[in-house]
């Protein structure tokens, strides 16, 4: 027995003071809603209805039972109103991690607008490159740079990141000139210990190619590798996106410009779901557009 049906009917019936119009309204037969009460009424042990060849009343019990009901399918369609709701107007708080890079050149700009878009969102930003546990941490999504491999997430690809060896022009002008790849072993190269820390590869004219280096520093953060790689300290892989404003200020400037590593997938990461909920969807559609058609990442 359909529990939830059966309370339905059984309140239909008592409205209506008839068997065969519920029947009628549902589009089955009078018997089926009759066997549906009677299951009722055996499962509670206890007589509701008071059936006559002329009309219906309520038992005692079938009173109370009738306003419970009541109480309680209203309850259900106001629960069910509000979720509805809450889909058409996304709200709630919205749990995002991503790296503090990443986060703070192409996520936090755009912050503003999306909460101004979405006003009920109470949007949480978690940055950091470690990789997270979307469960244990209670994350709604991660943007990562890079492949990952666990079946409960979905990774959705939103951009490419490119990365291009830089240094900057004082380092440039007072050590060796560079005319291919191996000749990164005459030079400092400056290692990021959450990536290919001395074994960088490269996509070059003559195919793909891997390099053993070697450097007096290596950082797990991005920022770091960057600051130190505009100080003059060596040579490092960074990605176009991060050191675009460099290269156009002459603060870095491009090595080996022929030379670029494989390009890797941004992903928007999210636990498998038939229903992604409305405030997640609002994101990845809002911040996919900006991303994928930004330059950097096409």
């Amino acid at each position: 027995m359909d529990k939830l049906q059966a309370m339905q009917l059984f309140v239909r019936v008592i409205e209506s003071g008839s068997f065969s119009q519920v029947a009628r309204e549902q589009g089955i037969s009078q018997s089926t809603v009759s066997k549906q009460i009677a299951a009722l009424e055996n499962r509670l042990k206890t007589k509701l209805i008071n059936r006559t060849t002329r009309n219906l009343s309520l038992t005692d019990a079938g009173t109370d039972y009738y306003e419970g009901c009541l109480r309680l399918l209203s309850e259900l369609a106001q629960l069910e109103q509000k979720t509805a709701d809450a889909e058409r107007h996304p709200s709630g708080q919205l749990r995002v991690s991503t790296s503090l890079s990443f986060g703070r050149l192409h996520i936090v700009p755009h912050v503003p607008a999306f909460l101004a878009a979405y006003p009920d969102i109470e949007l949480e930003l978690r940055m950091d490159a470690r990789r997270v546990d979307l469960v244990a941490e209670g994350l709604d999504l991660a943007i990562r740079i890079g492949s990952l491999e666990d079946s409960r997430i979905v990774a959705k690809p939103i951009g490419r990141s490119v990365r291009i060896l830089v240094a900057s022009p004082e380092y440039v002008a007072q050590h060796p000139a560079l005319t291919s790849v191996s000749d990164l072993h005459q030079h400092n190269c400056l290692g990021y210990s959450l990536g290919d820390l001395r074994r960088w590869r490269f996509r070059t004219n003559k195919g793909d190619e891997t390099i053993q280096v070697a450097g007096n520093l290596s950082t797990n953060n991005m920022d770091s590798l960057h600051d130190t790689a505009r100080c003059g300290l060596g040579i490092a892989m960074l990605p176009h996106w991060l050191v675009r404003e460099d290269l156009e200020t002459g603060r870095l400037q491009q090595v080996l410009p022929d030379t670029v590593s494989p390009p890797v997938e941004i992903n928007a990461l999210y636990l498998q779901n038939p229903n992604l909920p409305s405030k997640v969807r609002c994101f990845l559609d809002f911040f996919s557009a900006r991303i994928s058609t930004h330059p950097d990442f096409c």
